[in-house]
């Protein structure tokens, strides 16, 4: 079913980070959305009371509180669906769900949404489907609660980041996000204006694990290569969050 509009007077989004959380806060307007804060969180302190938590007050002055999932937790997948309403496009993923799911489906909590863009063959239209192990999920919530940030949603923040309102260059799009002791790498593969693949890999850190990324990478190339949406030698194209090592980067070259 379509989702209902609701009208909200601000947000919070609460995003894990290596060294405790960060607090981003928006006004939320009529006519624009505003970062209004941005409080960083230290390990073993609770985000603000006053800026998180839902009395009666939010019956009169709306407050989204959004938890957010580290990119590392999830499962992505793309996936081609004709044309439809978007009221159907849950139902049209729910029917697949079994297949592309790495986990039983009862396991699982996963969400769906259109690419900005990008069309496939004969109109169709391209799917992210996120999946996460529903336990993942109640146990960020059931933590979230406990300091008194009562979750409306659950997102995943740096996919946005990957998937753009418009198609991107042909080739591998490549992100390195340096965790505390790993480095995750997000590959979005963009080919003739259509999202057709995407992958993460969470590596630990280590000198070794530099060409164990270019070989998992140069696997998914091989494999789009005999289904078909992989041409020979595709551009790469590289960005880093965090202190990501450079030689990282000197070994995607």
């Amino acid at each position: 079913m379509a989702a209902k509009k609701s009208n909200w007077s601000s947000c919070n989004l609460l995003e894990p980070m290596p060294d405790g959380s960060r607090l981003w806060q928006f006004s939320v307007s009529s006519k624009k959305v505003k970062l209004s804060g941005d409080l960083r969180v230290a390990v073993g302190e609770n985000p603000p009371t006053k800026a998180v938590s839902k009395d009666w007050t939010d019956l009169l002055s709306r407050k989204l509180n959004i938890a957010t999932l580290p990119p590392e937790k999830v499962f992505l997948r793309v996936v081609d669906l004709p044309p439809c309403d978007q009221d159907e496009l849950l139902p049209m993923v729910e029917f697949q769900i079994e297949d592309l799911s790495p986990l039983p489906a009862v396991q699982t909590v996963w969400s769906a949404e259109l690419v900005p863009g990008s069309t496939g063959s004969e109109g169709n239209q391209t799917v992210l489907v996120t999946i996460a192990e529903r336990s993942v999920v109640e146990e960020r919530l059931e933590e979230l609660e406990s300091v008194n940030f009562l979750a409306d949603r659950v997102e995943v923040p740096l996919l946005r980041e990957l998937v753009s309102s418009e198609p991107r260059a042909d080739g591998a799009h490549i992100q390195l996000v340096q965790g505390g002791d790993s480095v995750l790498a997000l590959v979005a593969w963009w080919f003739d204006g259509r999202l057709v693949e995407i992958n993460s890999f969470n590596l630990p850190d280590h000198d070794v694990n530099r060409d164990v990324l270019v070989e998992k990478i140069n696997n998914v190339a091989w494999s789009g290569e005999i289904a078909g949406w992989m041409p020979g030698d595709p551009a790469c194209y590289l960005a880093k969050r965090g202190d990501v090592g450079a030689d990282w980067k000197v070994a995607l070259a």
